[in-house]
């Protein structure tokens, strides 16, 4: 595990999927900060890249500042979780925070 700030792509101008599963739930309360953090690093150095982002709760999902397109919901244990996937954004800006909002999860049964 290493401090969000440090994620960098492998090369420059490429583009690619960052998948990430960030403290959340019984495993460790989820910091507002570092959903927030996650997002400024995505939006620095991940531009145009697809994301997935792991997360039980919608407002930390939400806070990263990437446009989910997508919500899926799983089972991570005994947990309720959803995977949100999304494009960040190439211009580096986040959305409006309605925008930002978790997409709905699709039922894991669809």
């Amino acid at each position: 595990m290493r401090d969000v700030g440090e994620a960098a792509p492998p090369a420059p101008g490429g583009g690619g999927l960052l998948l990430t599963n960030p403290p959340y739930g019984e495993r460790l309360a989820g910091s507002r900060e570092l959903y927030e953090a996650l997002g400024e690093t995505l939006r620095a150095r991940f531009r145009g890249w697809r994301a997935a982002v792991l997360c039980a709760d919608e407002a930390l999902a939400g806070a990263v500042g990437v446009r989910w397109s997508r919500g899926h919901a799983l089972k991570n244990g005994a947990l309720d979780v959803a995977l949100h996937v999304g494009t960040v954004p190439r211009d580096g800006v986040a959305p409006a925070r309605s925008a930002a909002t978790a997409a709905p999860a699709a039922d894991a049964s669809e």
